[in-house]
């Protein structure tokens, strides 16, 4: 979409002002740059709107003649900011690979696009201190096997990522398993343990009784 406003001049100049006034031109009043200002932003706004879809012109309808506010909007709903989101994005950057038939070129400018999509995933003041928790934490969570796959799912799902956040999962995790498994030992110990009724007649159930050079099975529980 962004190539789409950039095709022409109109977000340049509302980004960077107007390049193409000559040094030797006299600067154009506060009211002519206002007007100006409006026109591009009505402009950026309209190529906006118009490139996309029907499903996401619910967002920015009100506001059409704010580009600006327009394009934040688009960005919060299908840029999500959060830690596990940045996490994908580096899994997905260390998990490059040339492939067969492709040039070194490609394979830079892939690893290229991968890391701009994760420095757009960045909070506008995300600091290196930040950047080394969120890495250490990642690779915690990296570390886990397939059957923590439900933990990885909860940590993921966090508005804030580091070290200590992982650890105290961690922790509640391993105390969980425990008692699952202490659970599990207790109720095998108990089945074990278990003598079913009927073994002899004092305790009732079934046996044989011979008569006449036959065996008849009786239940002791009826006499």
């Amino acid at each position: 979409m962004i190539g789409r406003v950039t095709c022409k001049p109109i977000w340049v100049s509302m980004v960077y002002g107007d390049l193409s006034v000559a040094k030797n031109q006299s600067m154009p009043s506060k009211a002519d740059l206002v007007e100006d200002w409006e026109t591009k932003a009505i402009k950026a706004a309209s190529k906006i709107y118009l490139a996309v879809g029907q499903d996401q012109k619910v967002h920015i309808r009100e506001f059409l003649e704010d580009p600006v506010a327009m394009w934040k909007k688009l960005e919060s709903v299908h840029v999500s900011k959060k830690p596990g989101a940045r996490f994908n994005a580096y899994d997905d950057l260390f998990t490059i690979s040339k492939k067969e038939d492709e040039t070194l070129m490609d394979l830079s400018t892939r690893v290229t696009e991968a890391m701009a999509k994760i420095k757009n995933l960045r909070p506008a003041k995300f600091t290196v201190d930040e950047l080394d928790k969120e890495l250490e934490a990642m690779s915690l969570i990296r570390a886990l096997p397939a059957d923590y796959k439900h933990l990885t799912s909860a940590l993921m799902l966090l508005p804030e990522l580091d070290k200590d956040t992982v650890l105290e999962l961690f922790k509640a995790e391993e105390l969980q398993r425990t008692k699952e498994e202490q659970a599990v030992q207790r109720a095998a110990a108990a089945a074990t343990s278990f003598v079913p009724r009927g073994r002899g007649r004092g305790r009732g159930g079934y046996g044989y009784r011979g008569s006449g050079g036959h065996a008849n099975m009786i239940c002791f529980n009826c006499q």
